[in-house]
């Protein structure tokens, strides 16, 4: 699967988070094993605080985090 979530904020700058997704199941007679993998890619420009005379300094963040999801079912 794919998900692309702007910001949640109306003057929210530059913020974009992707996130890319798939899995696999087996299933058996009395058990089932599924496996997940998402990968997340996210961007951001925070500016900590605004002065009116002077610019500040803003923070470029790129952040890429991966989760593995394992489920084993069985029924008893």
């Amino acid at each position: 699967g794919f998900a692309s979530i702007g910001s949640p904020l109306q003057n929210g700058g530059d913020y974009r988070r992707n996130i890319i997704s798939g899995g696999v199941g087996f299933q058996e007679k009395a058990w089932a094993f599924d496996f997940g993998l998402a990968r997340e890619i996210t961007s951001d420009v925070y500016v900590p605080y605004a002065l009116n005379s002077e610019p500040s300094g803003a923070v470029n963040s790129k952040l890429r985090n991966t989760r593995i999801m394992l489920t084993l079912t069985t029924k008893f």
